[in-house]
């Protein structure tokens, strides 16, 4: 089985100018990854190995009312996927939100994307920082102990995030794209002292732990 969720990027958005802080709409949907949520319930169908994640979006471009809809009316979704970045929805929006009572209500675990204070795409015009630290993880994890939430990327090996993350019953993480984790100059500053360049090596101990 696997779990499966929308491509980061939404055609919701005008995808001519992607790089600034606030997006603007193509007018090609009504919600946020409105056609890929629809996209990735349908492939579940069909797939019975297929796990459905559907993604969010906060703020402006908030799309509670087609993702709520979509659970009630599919119980074969798992999960909520939020990638902060391209979605310009921060972590710690979710706090307070609806979708953490959806998650509650129908035991939805939550994905979230997380960033490296040393990624720098030159392109972008806003600092990666405010959308995806891993370390706004912490804080929605201890308000909603009952949601099961996991950091996307090891937090780029982040050792104050996986500290904190060992402290809690209800966080986990994923370990992808660990071959490039372990050769990209873009892990966090204080990476866990590894043996990156024996990857299989590096993994075993992450997990041990």
């Amino acid at each position: 089985r696997a779990i499966t969720f929308p491509f980061p990027f939404t055609s919701y958005f005008d995808l001519r100018n992607p790089n600034g802080r606030d997006m603007e709409p193509s007018g090609g949907m009504k919600y946020a990854y409105e056609d890929q949520n629809v996209y990735v319930v349908e492939c579940s169908r069909k797939y019975d190995t297929l796990i459905p994640f559907l993604a969010l979006c906060l703020g402006k471009h908030d799309n509670y009312e087609h993702v709520k809809m979509l659970v009630e009316r599919n119980p074969k979704v798992r999960g909520l996927k939020l990638h902060s970045r391209t979605s310009r929805s921060p972590i710690k929006e979710l706090i307070g939100s609806k979708f953490m009572d959806l998650a509650r209500d129908y035991k939805l675990s939550l994905m979230l994307h997380t960033d490296s204070e040393n990624m720098k795409i030159v392109t972008l015009e806003f600092d990666l920082m405010d959308f995806s630290n891993p370390m706004q993880i912490i804080e929605l994890a201890d308000k909603y102990t009952d949601v099961n939430i996991a950091g996307a990327h090891l937090g780029w090996c982040s050792s104050k995030f996986l500290d904190e993350v060992k402290k809690r019953e209800n966080l986990f993480v994923d370990t992808s794209p660990f071959l490039f984790l372990c050769s990209s100059s873009w892990r966090a500053n204080d990476a866990l002292e590894l043996n990156y360049k024996n990857p299989k090596e590096a993994l075993t101990q992450i997990c041990s732990e």
